[in-house]
């Protein structure tokens, strides 16, 4: 039942509307590349990084479809963070966000280093460090809000009068694992060059020229480019050379806005987040417009009605969220409502994440924007949810990354024509990839559109922006002469062992007989940051005690000569076996 007539009258449009796009819908092209109009007040945009906040032009019903599932309730998250490669000088970088990725105000960072002080006024933040410590900070802001106290083991080093600084343990982690992978049962995402998750979500950061957006900026003022040809643009409202080069500062700025909300989306949708900001790159280039396609598609992702379809047949807890606020009976499951009631619902979802506002700033809500992105995330995991019922349908298997494709090609093409084209592989080879399923899309724009696609994400590291370059303004910490007062961090006491076993398995049972554990083979373990650690079997065993090293971080353990790898994440409690099993006599790599 429709709670009111006005409600009625509205849904009823959307409705239709759905039908008419559902029924018509055939491929997603990427966005239209039409520009916004001259906006008459020019607003010039600092190259000095700012917050960017716009009020939410009425409730939205995102927080409440998709809670955060951060560990802590604090207000802030503070992280530590060291540079990369040699520095002429070792320091440290501090930063701190409010966790809701939306409020904005100042946040400063207070701690003890080597018996002193700290206070940054503002962050990110640089800390000088001299040599190796343990170092305690929080963040907090005037009005009383506080973060967790960090405590992290940090470890400088030097050599010809190059220092690298790095963290060997924090007491804040995450412990990222990669749902799509998992439920595939392929090799984790970690393990490819864009599937690692950052600890720090200024690692997200980058600096790409993107032209549509530059074109964004200058067209709404937000980049003052009056005094370049053409005001910055070109005849075809492109940006020019000179719009390109005085919009830069301000592109970084924009494309980085939303770079915690992708990492809390990623911490919590369990979906690796440069592929989040690939899409979103790909899709809107961070300008949350609205365009109207086969299909209306809305704000940073360009999500549609086929979409929020996804959402509600994978997540019935979202829909039953979602239901009272446009049916007076909720009984029912999404899946069992008629098509008309199905459209009211799809409407009302797609509604919670459109960002246009033209009471905002710009004519978009900035907020809301942000807010969306955790709604993309589940997007991208109902996709890749239907990419394993697609193999499996037809008995066939793929790589993680080829596993991917396919799902980035169902977020953009639909999964009808993903379907055929896996069928029509299907019949040729039962291990799919790539450059087998891709020529058999027949619907247009498809291959191209995942193509580029992977060029953007497999290129991510190279637009990394890292601290030293003239777009991270660091505030300099300030030191004190003795202790600041903090409370006392909560320690941590862990148990966590890597516990390998090797044996030979010559009757075939898949298990350790007492006679097949195999004695003195040299075993390591290689971690992250290349360091070994080294044991030798004895009754076929070894045993690492990892008690001190950060849960979450991916090691390599292995038998060096036999060519026997397998990679692992360190749990953050107990023991992980490793079973290396040889189903032959071992050959020697050398000869006596």
């Amino acid at each position: 039942m429709v709670r009111n007539s006005t409600n009625t009258l509205i849904f009823i449009a959307i409705f239709f509307l759905g039908l008419y796009s559902l029924a018509s819908y055939s491929y997603k092209l990427t966005p239209q590349q039409t520009l916004p109009a001259q906006v008459a007040t020019s607003t010039t945009f600092s190259a000095t990084p700012t917050s960017i906040t716009a009020p939410l032009a009425k409730s939205s019903l995102l927080p409440e479809l998709i809670p955060s599932q951060a560990t802590s309730d604090q207000a802030l998250i503070a992280f530590i963070d060291s540079p990369p490669g040699p520095q002429n000088e070792p320091y440290l970088i501090l930063t701190a966000y409010f966790s809701d990725g939306i409020t904005s105000g100042n946040i400063k960072i207070q701690g003890n280093l080597y018996d002193r002080s700290f206070l940054c006024t503002d962050n990110p933040c640089q800390l000088p460090v001299t040599a190796s410590s343990v170092i305690t900070f929080q963040a907090l802001t005037d009005s009383g809000l506080t973060s967790n106290i960090v405590q992290a083991n940090i470890n400088v080093t030097s050599q010809a009068d190059q220092y690298s600084v790095s963290i060997e343990s924090v007491t804040q982690f995450v412990i990222f694992s990669d749902v799509c992978s998992s439920s595939w049962g392929t090799t984790s995402s970690n393990s490819l060059s864009w599937g690692n998750y950052f600890q720090v979500p200024s690692r997200l950061n980058t600096d790409k020229k993107l032209h549509l957006l530059a074109a964004r900026l200058i067209s709404f003022g937000i980049v003052d480019a009056k005094d370049c040809p053409n005001g910055g643009l070109d005849g075809s409202g492109a940006p020019n050379a000179c719009g390109l080069e005085k919009a830069f500062p301000a592109l970084v700025e924009w494309q980085n806005q939303y770079d915690f909300n992708i990492w809390s989306a990623s911490r919590d949708i369990h979906i690796p987040p440069k592929l989040i900001k690939t899409l979103i790159e790909t899709e809107s280039q961070f300008w949350p417009s609205n365009e109207r396609l086969y299909l209306d598609e809305i704000g940073l992702g360009q999500m549609n009605q086929l979409g929020m379809d996804v959402i509600l047949r994978n997540n019935p807890d979202i829909y039953f969220k979602l239901c009272p606020t446009v049916l007076g009976d909720c009984n029912r499951s999404y899946n069992s409502l008629p098509k008309e009631l199905q459209a009211m619902i799809r409407g009302a979802l797609i509604d919670s994440i459109n960002a246009s506002c033209p009471s905002c700033p710009y004519g978009i809500d900035l907020v809301k924007a942000k807010q969306s992105i955790n709604m993309l995330a589940l997007v991208i995991k109902s996709n890749c949810q239907q990419t394993k019922a697609l193999l499996d349908n037809v008995n066939a298997t793929a790589e993680t990354e080829d596993y991917w494709k396919f799902t980035v090609a169902t977020y953009h093409s639909g999964i009808g024509c993903v379907q055929n084209a896996i069928e029509q592989a299907s019949l040729i080879n039962k291990h799919l990839d790539w450059d087998l399923v891709s020529p058999m899309l027949a619907c247009y724009g498809g291959k191209s559109y995942v193509d580029n696609f992977w060029n953007n994400l497999s290129t991510f590291n190279n637009y990394s922006l890292e601290p030293g370059n003239p777009y991270i303004n660091l505030t300099s910490a300030t030191l004190g002469t003795t202790q600041a007062v903090l409370p006392t961090p909560t320690p941590i006491v862990r148990n966590i062992h890597a516990l390998v076993n090797v044996f030979q398995d010559s009757n075939g049972n898949g298990i350790a007989d007492p006679s097949e554990w195999i004695n003195n083979i040299v075993v390591q373990l290689t971690l992250e940051d290349g360091s070994t650690l080294s044991k030798t079997t004895e009754n076929g065993k070894v045993d690492f005690d990892m008690s001190t090293y950060r849960p979450g971080i991916t090691i390599i353990a292995s038998l060096p000569g036999y060519y026997q790898y397998k990679a692992f994440t360190l749990p953050e409690e107990g023991q992980i076996s490793i079973d290396f099993i040889f189903t032959s006599p071992i050959v020697p790599t050398k000869q006596p």
